[in-house]
């Protein structure tokens, strides 16, 4: 196994089933290289040079950014619950990556730290889907948000996959930007979790792939 760093000052290691998980994912993709995948959750982030690396997660309401300086080929991707508050506190903790407004910071401030460089950073957006019928539509707010974000800070939209009803499972590389995006309903949830972080053999929905120029 191998270190990568996940959230700001901490590291952790591949998780204990990552070799087998790794060769599963390198074959649905059509991968011609070992893989080590990346599993994150809500206020998680991970930064990456690797060219392996595959970060993992399940979107239901939340957005992930996944930015990525393609000279360097450093990048990484995070996982937002809430667009901002006044402080960014969660639970009367430190500043939280649960909000978009830390989140984005962070995984941006991070890659830099790392050796990209602020005007190459190209985003896609994924999430933000309506999963319950409430009368603030939190999926709509992570999504408008993210594109305010990314437009404020200056950064290139190269492709997005938001809002809808379904949630989604992404698997993304930052080493050379190619990411995957399957939907979801909420039957999968219920029967998969979110700990499954594989394509079902039986699934006979192609991979959508956002590629540069191609967002949704």
């Amino acid at each position: 196994m191998r270190d990568g760093t996940r959230t700001v000052g901490k590291y952790h290691r591949y998780s204990d089933d990552g070799e087998a998980v790794g060769r599963q994912v390198r074959i649905q993709h059509g991968l011609d290289f070992d893989v080590y995948p990346v599993k994150i959750g809500p206020g998680e982030h991970h930064v990456t040079q690797r060219r392996g690396d595959v970060i993992i997660t399940v979107l239901g309401s939340c957005v992930s950014a996944c930015v990525r300086d393609p000279v360097a080929r450093v990048g990484g991707m995070n996982h937002y619950m809430l667009p901002c508050s006044d402080d960014g506190l969660w639970d009367g903790g430190p500043p939280s990556m649960r909000f978009g407004s830390v989140a984005m910071d962070r995984l941006v401030s991070d890659i830099i730290a790392a050796g990209g460089q602020r005007d190459r950073l190209e985003v896609k957006l994924v999430g933000g889907a309506r999963m319950f019928d409430f009368d603030v539509d939190v999926g709509e707010r992570n999504c408008d948000f993210g594109l305010d974000a990314v437009r404020k800070m200056g950064l290139q939209l190269m492709g997005s996959d938001l809002k809808g009803v379904l949630a989604r499972r992404v698997h993304y590389m930052p080493y050379d930007g190619r990411l995957w995006v399957q939907s979801l309903s909420r039957t999968d949830l219920d029967t998969e979790g979110t700990e499954d972080v594989l394509w079902s053999d039986a699934d006979a929905t192609p991979v959508e792939r956002l590629k540069t120029g191609e967002g949704r």
